[in-house]
């Protein structure tokens, strides 16, 4: 079933639920924005139809599981190279270590701007 999304840009249609659903989460359907399906006369805000925000915070539940399984392993094998004693693996090690600080800044922040939005 196709969706019409209305929102003060202009008009977006989507072939699918799954298709709206990811376009909210990436921020290109606003809660505000209005939706109607197709054949159905009446339009309804996003967050109505989609159950905006409970999904929204199950997506980012689902994630940050995911997110910290991966810093733990990518933390265990920095730790690994940096205490070994050659120069190569310790520079790989800093070097992972060190992109993984910055990949959190970046939760921080997305984590920070979902707070925000709500």
């Amino acid at each position: 079933m196709r969706y019409t999304v209305r929102s003060p840009d202009g008009e977006l249609v989507f072939p699918s639920r799954r298709e709206l659903f990811a376009a909210y989460q990436n921020g290109l359907v606003d809660e505000d924005d209005e939706v109607r399906e197709e054949g159905a006369q009446a339009w309804r805000k996003a967050e109505a139809l989609l159950g905006a925000r409970l999904n929204k915070a199950g997506a980012t539940t689902r994630t940050l599981k995911v997110r910290v399984a991966l810093l733990a392993i990518l933390g265990g094998i920095a730790l690994y190279l940096i205490s070994r004693d050659d120069p190569a693996r310790v520079a790989m090690g800093v070097t992972i270590a060190l992109a993984l600080v910055v990949w959190m800044f970046s939760w921080t922040r997305d984590a920070m701007a979902l707070k925000r939005r709500r």
